[in-house]
């Protein structure tokens, strides 16, 4: 006959104290010369700025407007309200230059602060250690509906050790995008992506936080 049988094992799992992330690097975009700046779709004017200015367009200069950053001044922005031309291809990047060497650490977190607003696009972030001959992708904001914005400045952490944890010459690219021919009509004239205080933080082997993963 089926039964069952229960057993108790005091202080069987054993689990050590982590370590909190430490900085490995930090860009606050005083140094322009840190980020290079590429506009995929072939259209000139639909780049990514370094500036200390607000957007301009008429939406995106109060939504979701300048932000708000820890660190102030310089700033990454990509104002596609502020585009004059509409519905057309907006798909342009911005890469630090600057290798960053995580091969000490078994976990990299990189974050950043931003102010952004909705409209028919996708924020993604690429980190590489082959300066982007391959990339990871990941997606930013992706819980946003269409005209929702971000805190300004809304701190965003992003696990990037499956790119960066482990390697040398780790870079982070921003790519805004809005397509008409693959996100429909609309597309092709958003709002806003501001970016700063672009940081990686990593974790020494044997001292990541504790993940619970076993069964009984």
């Amino acid at each position: 006959i089926a039964g069952t049988q229960t057993i108790e094992k005091v202080g069987y799992i054993t689990v050590l104290a982590g370590q909190a992330p430490t900085q490995i690097w930090c860009d606050d975009f005083s140094t322009p010369a840190n980020w290079t700046i590429a506009n995929i779709s072939g259209v000139v004017n639909q780049v990514w700025a370094i500036t200390t200015a607000a957007p301009v367009g008429s939406y995106s200069a109060t939504n979701p407007g300048k932000i708000t950053s820890a660190s102030g001044g310089n700033y990454g922005l990509f104002d596609s309200d502020g585009i004059t031309t509409t519905n057309v291809e907006q798909w342009s990047s911005i890469s630090s230059t600057v290798g960053v060497n995580c091969t000490n650490y078994e976990s990299v977190i990189l974050k950043f602060q931003e102010a952004y607003t909705k409209y028919y696009d996708s924020t993604l972030v690429y980190v590489s250690t082959d300066n982007f001959a391959t990339s990871t992708r990941y997606v930013v904001n992706s819980n946003y509906t269409n005209n929702q914005g971000s805190l300004n400045p809304e701190n965003v952490s992003l696990d990037i050790s499956s790119a960066a944890a482990g390697l040398a010459n780790a870079k982070v690219r921003f790519t805004f995008r809005s397509t008409p021919s693959n996100m429909g009509a609309s597309a092709g004239w958003g709002y806003a992506w501001g970016i700063d205080d672009v940081c990686m933080f990593g974790v020494l082997p044997g001292y990541s936080l504790p993940i619970p993963d076993f069964t009984a």
